[in-house]
Formats: structure tokens, C-alpha cells, sequence
């Protein structure tokens, strides 16, 4: 269905003739394969619904991207095929202007051509900024959805009634070093000064709770740890690679998969 429908966009928004329609949808199959033989996953580009990991897939195939010789395929086919496609993915018009400005916008409204940066350095800030918000959003509902279930079950005192004493001392030690400092505070929810690895302790000692919204504890416990490893990849501002790319839309989907 997305591949007609992509071959009807490339007509009808990019006016490409017919046959290059064609030609341009069945090239998607066959990077498909590609990236599933170079990939430990299969990958069906015609599937993926994150529009941040299909960029990073059209940036391996460009000029000087990973796989450059195999975008050059039918004198550059392969590399406009999957470049149409990140188009009629995100729905925008293609770009002939090559000095468009670079913003990562927030609530801030910060636009990072006001500063002498590199411009690649802009530009791997703009594509962090992407990944950084969906690990806030990820870990953000891990963390409420283990908070609301405990207050549901043990009342507004559950931190004192059910978190282990270790874990009420780590998280005080933190707070009071922070309320010390001359920082805001970070939370007013105790559980966001929790580590991952505490959280799996919390969901693990209730699991008679947890497992009527979670199907099994060992895929918590994976999705955390790898959310850990991304989460600390962003910390210290490392460019994310396309492996951590790809377990980053992986864990999201796990998630939701995980949820009853």
C-alpha cells in the first residue's frame, strides 16, 4: 500500500515521469535488502515508521556516506530513490536551495547559525536533539508509569513504604548534594533521581503489581539497559551510531509491545 502510494507522490508532487516512479519505488525493495544484509535485523524501508532512522538509512547512500558505491548504483538511482522517499515520508518539498539555515528548535526558539559552530557540528546537533527527545519521552513513561502504579497500589507514602532503604539513601544523597549546589532542582518526584538499574529493583520486588501492565520482566529489564546505554551515549554528547540508532526504534516499539 506505501509503495503505491509512494509511486503515485513521486507523479503527482514531483512530477517524475512514470517509468522513474517505477523505477524509483522497486529500487526501495532493494535497499530493503541491502540494509537487511548489513543490519542484524531484516529491514523493509516500506515498513519503518520512524522518520529519524530512515534519514540516518539515506545518509549511509550518500556521496560520502557508508554505502556511497552502492547509492551510486544506475548513476546515482539508488541514492535519489531513497532520498524521494525520506520526501514523501516527512511530506515536505524538495529542497534546491543548498542555504537553508540550520535551527534546532525547543522551547527556546534556538537557532544554532547565530553562533560560529562548524556547520557539521550544527548538524549533529540538530539530529541529536531528534533522538534526545524521543529517549525523554521513552524514559519519562517508564518512570511515571512505575509511579502511578505504586501510588495507585500503596498511597501517596509508597516511596517510604515500598523502596528498598538502599535506594531511599542513593536517591537522598543525590537530592541533598543538589539542594547544596547552586542548581535548580531537578524533580520534585523522587523516582526521576533513580538509576535504571534501580527502577528494575523497584519493578522486580513488585512484580505481582507490575506484571498485570507488563507481559514479562526480562524484556523490562532489556529496554532499560539499552535505554541506559543510549541515554549515556547523549550525556556526553556522542554522535549516535546507526546500531544505537536502530535499538533506539527498537526499544521504542518494544515498549509498547511490552504494555498489556
Amino acid at each position: 500500500m506505501r509503495e503505491e502510494k509512494f509511486l503515485n507522490w513521486l507523479i503527482e508532487v514531483e512530477n517524475k515521469s512514470p517509468t522513474t516512479a517505477k523505477t524509483y519505488s522497486r529500487t526501495i525493495h532493494k535497499l530493503s535488502e541491502h540494509l537487511s544484509s548489513v543490519k542484524p535485523q531484516k529491514i523493509d524501508l516500506y515498513e519503518l515508521d520512524n522518520g529519524y532512522l530512515l534519514k540516518q538509512f539515506a545518509n549511509l547512500y550518500d556521496l560520502k556516506g557508508k554505502y556511497s558505491e552502492f547509492g551510486n548504483i544506475g548513476h546515482g538511482t539508488y541514492r535519489n530513490a531513497i532520498k524521494a522517499y525520506q520526501r514523501y515520508f516527512s511530506k515536505s518539498p524538495k529542497i534546491h536551495s543548498v542555504h537553508k539555515k540550520i535551527k534546532v528548535n525547543d522551547s527556546n526558539n534556538i537557532d544554532l547559525t547565530e553562533f560560529d559552530f562548524p556547520k557539521d557540528l550544527t548538524i549533529e546537533a540538530e539530529q541529536m536533539a531528534d533522538y534526545y527527545k524521543l529517549i525523554y519521552c521513552l524514559e519519562k513513561s517508564i518512570r511515571n508509569l512505575i509511579q502511578t502504579k505504586m501510588r495507585e497500589s500503596f498511597g501517596n507514602d509508597w516511596w517510604n513504604l515500598r523502596i528498598s532503604t538502599n535506594i531511599q539513601s542513593n536517591v537522598k544523597t543525590k537530592i541533598d548534594k543538589e539542594n547544596s549546589g547552586i542548581y535548580s532542582k531537578k524533580s520534585l518526584n523522587k523516582i526521576d533521581y533513580t538509576t535504571f538499574g534501580e527502577l528494575r529493583i523497584i519493578v522486580k520486588s513488585n512484580w505481582n503489581l507490575f506484571s498485570d501492565i507488563l507481559k514479562n520482566i526480562e524484556d523490562f529489564n532489556k529496554i532499560t539497559k539499552d535505554l541506559n546505554v543510549l541515554r549515556n551515549s547523549i550525556a556526553h554528547s556522542v554522535l549516535l551510531p546507526q546500531d544505537e540508532i536502530l535499538r533506539l526504534n527498537l526499544a521504542l516499539k518494544d515498549w509498547f509491545r511490552l504494555l498489556k
